[in-house]
């Protein structure tokens, strides 16, 4: 099975360290905060820049991201592994970022992760 590996797993860890930053910005400052916007902006370039015109698929667990074939994204920071637990207590097992994500698209993506997980898995 072929997929898009990164070139560095370093991309694909800031990446996603983006990501769970974004996320903690938009739960904790109030609606019209710059940060809210700021971390969206710095989220979708970091992703951008990692994705480099590439769609990336990774699974998710209860502590970690791994490739398709099982390779586990090892992160010493454990940045990505609070976001995957995000993941893993809504039940998403999966995800695929496409090479076309736009900032609106991952804001999207924020609201939902920030609704609670049960509302999600009904």
């Amino acid at each position: 099975m072929e997929f898009y590996r990164p070139p560095t797993l370093q991309r694909v860890l800031d990446a996603l360290g983006c990501v769970h930053r974004a996320l903690r910005a938009w739960k904790f400052y109030p609606p019209g905060h710059p940060s809210r916007k700021a971390g969206i902006r710095q989220a979708h370039s970091a992703m951008l820049f990692m994705l480099d015109g590439n769609d990336l698929s990774l699974n998710s667990g209860r502590k970690y991201f791994s490739f398709p074939d099982g390779e586990v994204l090892k992160d010493t920071t454990h940045i990505s592994a609070s976001l995957s637990y995000e993941f893993f207590i809504r039940r998403i097992q999966k995800i695929t970022f496409l090479h076309d994500l736009n900032e609106e698209d991952l804001l999207d993506f924020l609201r939902i992760l920030t609704l609670p997980f049960d509302v999600i898995q009904k």
